[in-house]
């Protein structure tokens, strides 16, 4: 050390300090104060090193680094001492608790990321991140085996990803489909179940209502067939809900909490949903049957209004009594098709309902669970009607099959599902029963 860094005594310290030498002396006891001794030379030899003084004084808080007022009593200095002291404490833990805290939360925003994936195998719910590791897992032993709910015409995927409050966080929703009856292939009932991105139950929804119609009630049990998440945020959850044995079926929202609130009834199943906006607004597509026609349906529901029923002739039992007041938008009736009728097929139903650019395609079931899809398009702007119908090929290698066994006289080139329009019966509020033609789209 370099003696001219040297303060031989408590006057050189204490002016070094630029404290008094009483102040000086009591820093020692007190605060520590890097102070030397001769060997052998009692308390009054001391000296120190301003190097090590500065050092000291740069890791004191700022009160303690001031001298006492002229004429303060030593209990008053001591105090005041007490007081940096424990400000000093304080700060040391608090800057311990914040570097703890950061260390946690980096290493804890390392081990949790963001959710990009989710997979529902059996029963096992797994999710995943961006690289496609695994986050968490979690078994759920009371949903059904694929198996038992495959004769359903669902598009509700089982488990999805959102963010519904809008907090960046994503939820992950998962539709549970369970049993009420062992051994019964008609004893399902469904839950919505919310789970936090860290895999924590936050709230499940199980639909439980009672319709009347004119003839008779439905209680459930209730099967979630379709689930639609809005665009807006915070995010609306649109759940298509069906009797799992009769023809009732609803459409309920519920908020980013799962709190429902009924949106439309149906008077025949309902398999599928999809959000569409134009520049009229924002719109809820319904896909479906009517029992009443027993036809393939599609309702158009505007988000904003509260409440919608499908249009049934007064006075039919499918009537719904209790509902409250509102209408859709639009209500179409599809027709079936000639090999629908020829299978003696009672109905036709729409099972999928998606938008490709600027048209919705509308997937209708004419052959059975497993039968064919006709595809009727509709347009987007300025409104939501239907503009063709078109058929797979699988319709008319069927088509063939039934003019080789005669049940049919026409050859497939001549069938009228492919040269003659169909009609289309659309109810509004305004007009009610009307009818669009739409031509038929020649597909080879």
């Amino acid at each position: 050390m370099n003696e001219r860094n040297r303060l031989n005594s408590w006057k050189e310290i204490a002016a070094h300090l630029q404290v008094e030498t009483r102040t000086a002396m009591r820093w020692e006891d007190d605060r520590g104060l890097p102070i030397h001794r001769v060997p052998g030379g009692g308390r009054a030899a001391v000296f120190a090193y301003a190097e090590e003084i500065d050092a000291w004084l740069h890791g004191q808080p700022a009160e303690s680094q001031t001298e006492s007022p002229a004429g303060e009593t030593n209990a008053t200095a001591e105090r005041r001492m007490s007081r940096g002291a424990a400000i000093a404490l304080v700060s040391s833990l608090a800057v311990v608790i914040l570097m703890v805290f950061a260390v946690t939360w980096r290493g804890g925003a390392k081990r949790m990321s963001r959710p990009e994936r989710v997979a529902l195998v059996g029963s096992q719910l797994t999710v995943f991140d961006a690289s496609d590791r695994e986050l968490w897992s979690q078994t759920l032993p009371d949903l059904l085996p694929q198996s038992r709910i495959s004769n359903w015409r669902t598009g509700a995927e089982r488990a999805r990803l959102a963010d519904l409050d809008g907090d960046g966080r994503r939820e992950v929703l998962v539709v549970a489909h369970l049993d009420t009856a062992p051994g019964n292939s008609f004893s399902m009932r469904s839950e919505l179940r919310c789970y936090s991105s860290e895999g924590q139950l936050l709230w499940q929804y199980e639909p439980k209502r009672t319709l009347k119609f004119r003839e008779r009630e439905f209680e459930g049990p209730w099967f979630i067939s379709d689930v639609v998440i809005s665009a807006e945020v915070p995010r609306k959850i649109w759940l298509a809900v069906v009797h799992n044995t009769w023809w009732p079926s609803f459409v309920v929202e519920l908020d980013a909490a799962g709190q429902e609130s009924l949106r439309f009834v149906n008077s025949g199943t309902m398999l599928a949903l999809l959000e569409v906006s134009n520049a009229r607004g924002t719109f809820l597509l319904a896909g479906g049957v009517n029992n009443e026609p027993y036809a393939a349906t599609l309702a158009v529901l505007d988000v904003k209004q509260p409440f919608a029923v499908s249009p049934q002739a007064p006075g039919s039992k499918f009537e719904c009594l209790e509902c409250p007041a509102g209408s859709p938008v639009a209500y179409f009736v599809l027709p079936r098709s000639e090999l629908n009728r020829v299978e003696k097929h009672a109905l036709n139903s729409v099972v999928e309902v998606r938008r490709v650019g600027q048209q919705v395609q509308a997937g209708v079931m004419e052959l059975g669970v497993t039968g064919v899809l006709g595809l009727f398009e509709f347009s987007v702007e300025p409104d939501i009607v239907p503009m063709r119908i078109n058929y797979a090929d699988s319709y008319w290698v069927r088509h063939r099959e039934h003019e080789q066994a005669g049940d049919l006289k026409h050859s497939a080139e001549q069938c009228p599902d492919r040269i003659q329009p169909k009609s289309v019966r659309r109810w509004t509020p305004d007009a009610a029963w009307t009818t669009v033609t739409v031509p038929s789209m020649p597909h080879n």
